[in-house]
């Protein structure tokens, strides 16, 4: 999954003499600069309102698409899920179908079969790694890992 890592800058005006700028960096999913601007202007705008700072104006001054990172999906549930957002929002930014959350979401807890390495070779001789993968419910990019990190 690609996410696009944004640096952009925020002018807040207070008053007619009293102005500042806030300096962010977002994350989007995909190329989308739409939502990046949109995410930078929300998170300042809950800032200043924790902050019960009044403002009169509030703008773009500066936007640039900074790198590109590729990961797994499991790996953006895992981010999501600590985030403490709720199942839809999870399935709807991932677009995860209904089945593909409850997997996810019984790995993430633990409740699928452990596969330690000496199962692992013993079922190695009689099935292939992604039928072995299937048995214990493993995502894919987690049993890659599993995998490299024993050879």
């Amino acid at each position: 999954m690609r996410i696009d890592i944004w640096t952009a800058e925020i002018y807040v005006k207070y008053t007619a003499t009293d102005a500042e700028i806030f300096h962010l960096t977002i994350q989007t999913v995909g190329k989308r600069k739409d939502a990046a601007i949109k995410s930078a202007k929300s998170k300042v705008i809950t800032y200043l309102k924790k902050s019960n700072k009044h403002f009169i104006k509030l703008g773009l001054a500066w936007i640039e698409h900074a790198e590109v990172i590729e990961k797994a999906i499991y790996d953006c549930f895992v981010e999501l899920k600590e985030k403490g957002l709720h199942k839809k929002a999870i399935m709807h930014q991932l677009k995860l179908t209904y089945h593909e959350f409850i997997f996810f979401e019984n790995y993430y807890l633990g409740r699928t079969k452990k596969l330690t390495y000496q199962k692992y070779l013993y079922f190695k001789e009689f099935m292939k790694d992604e039928q072995i993968r299937k048995r214990f419910k493993i995502p894919k990019s987690e049993f890659m890992k599993f995998i490299q990190s024993h050879n």
